[in-house]
């Protein structure tokens, strides 16, 4: 897919792993990688993943590696979707996505649960879920800029 209008930037692996350290991940979870692109996030997080993905053609790669893809716009999808132990997501930044997957996100969350989001750093402190705890990960300057983007983003821990 196009970078920009499909907001693909693959989690780089330092950030990755920390992203999975901090939302708790064992094998008896039920597991969501929302916008999943290309799985980078949903291979470090074990087997019985379900990736959500907009791309055709990144569903393709998902399911070569061997992941469950759901072809489906996360937003529309998470409307009707199941509950999940753990999420862990980078979702697209621009016209205001991070926030709507962000919450979408969230309605998947399972009580008990934990949801780990890279965001942009713009929406630290500014995020409340109800009957949820939330913290926040240091600035992270220039996460992705192996990538081509220099956006500065913070993780963001929800714990149902």
């Amino acid at each position: 897919p196009e970078q920009q209008s499909h907001q693909f930037y693959p989690t780089q692996d330092a950030l990755g792993d920390e992203a999975i350290e901090w939302c708790e991940i064992d094998d008896e979870h039920s597991k969501l990688e929302p916008s999943a692109g290309q799985g980078h996030l949903a291979m470090k997080m074990g087997a019985d993943v379900t990736c959500v993905e907009l791309s055709s053609v990144s569903c393709s790669v998902l399911r070569a590696k061997g992941l469950n893809a759901v072809e489906a716009d996360f937003i529309e999808w998470a409307q009707t979707a199941g509950k999940y132990d753990r999420i862990v997501m980078n979702p697209p930044f621009s016209e205001g996505r991070a926030i709507a997957h962000f919450n979408a996100a969230a309605g998947c969350l399972a009580d008990n649960g934990i949801l780990v989001a890279i965001l942009p750093a713009s929406v630290k402190g500014k995020l409340a879920l109800a009957g949820a705890s939330i913290q926040y990960s240091r600035v992270i300057d220039n996460a992705f800029k192996a990538v081509g983007t220099n956006v500065s983003v913070i993780m963001v821990k929800v714990v149902k």
